[in-house]
């Protein structure tokens, strides 16, 4: 039983705070049945209960300081989380339910009870992250209809290509009109114009994928209308799109003019056709047929043209 100060008439009752009192207490304080004071009436002191109280309340806020810090390992946060949550039902219960102590394995009730608590938090965070993580790469790649998504190579063979060139085992190759840029060398920079880079190349070491980590297309009045980087494919909403297939994307300009069309053949082969310009070279601009690679306005043509290993392959 907690000891009785008799010269006061109440009692010494166990603190969850300490704070250090300069004056005696008043009545009111006195009365509050979560303070204590000393023998003097001028100081008050924390408890043993009070004390990890303290301890897992710290812990359940460094668990939410986790999970904002780092969200994508929620488990550290909520593991955290849960072990304060568990501790404090426990506390609870011993303090609240005194009767209980003295019954046999009470302590074990508390460990299951706070075993309990924190594998069902930590598995229903554990469910949730798996789902948040699921690819939707296939969603997105599938349906044909959005502005935005990404191309899966397709596994075409590769067509002969100028000069007899092939591709080594370890190489990409990029088509543009009868014009062909093999590498084995990364990133590769197709067209640059004005020193900025407008078709970029590159090879992921571990997957061996082959993304398109820059391709702008401008059109005529200096507005982007179509964009890919190593995310995937934009265009604009208000132009016109088609996608025959998952491997290509055809977009046109306000003129109903197309301006692109990228087809990936297979994991090492690219077809790219369009019309590049860029607001900081008219009034030059290319455009990438089938048959040929021409440079406007001064009709240069480049046709049946073969590079290797060449960090920048036309510069505009």
């Amino acid at each position: 039983m907690p000891a009785i100060d008799r010269s006061r008439g109440r009692r010494n009752v166990p603190l969850i705070c300490g704070i250090m009192a300069q004056t005696p207490p008043g009545p009111d304080i006195l009365n509050h049945p979560l303070l204590g004071y000393g023998a003097h009436g001028n100081s008050m002191y924390i408890s043993d209960e009070g004390k990890i109280g303290i301890g897992l309340g710290l812990l359940g806020l460094g668990g939410g300081g986790a999970i904002m810090v780092a969200p994508q390992q929620l488990w550290i946060g909520w593991m955290m989380f849960s072990l304060a949550a568990s501790g404090g039902v426990a506390l609870l219960i011993h303090h609240f339910c005194s009767g209980l102590r003295e019954r046999k394995g009470f302590v074990l009730v508390l460990i299951g009870t706070g075993l309990l608590i924190s594998g069902s938090i930590i598995g229903l965070v554990g469910a949730f992250q798996m789902d948040s993580i699921k690819e939707p790469a296939t969603r997105d790649a599938t349906d044909l209809t959005k502005n935005e998504g990404i191309l899966i190579p397709a596994n075409l063979p590769t067509p002969k290509l100028p000069q007899g060139a092939t591709i080594p085992e370890d190489g990409v190759a990029v088509l543009y009109g009868d014009n062909v840029s093999v590498n084995t060398v990364f990133p590769h920079t197709v067209l640059q114009m004005r020193g900025e880079p407008m078709i970029v190349i590159d090879r992921d070491p571990k997957t061996k994928n082959l993304p398109v980590t820059t391709l702008r297309i401008f059109d005529d009045r200096d507005d982007i209308i179509a964009r890919l980087d190593q995310d995937g494919f934009w265009v604009q909403n208000t132009s016109r799109k088609k996608r025959p297939d998952e491997h290509t994307l055809i977009v046109y300009d306000h003129n109903d003019q197309q301006v692109l069309k990228i087809n990936f053949i297979n994991p090492q082969m690219i077809s790219i056709e369009g019309v590049f310009r860029h607001p900081r070279a008219k009034p030059n601009f290319i455009v990438v047929t089938e048959k040929q690679m021409i440079m406007l306005p001064s009709t240069i043509v480049i046709s049946g043209n073969v590079g290797r290993n060449t960090r920048v392959m036309i510069s505009l």
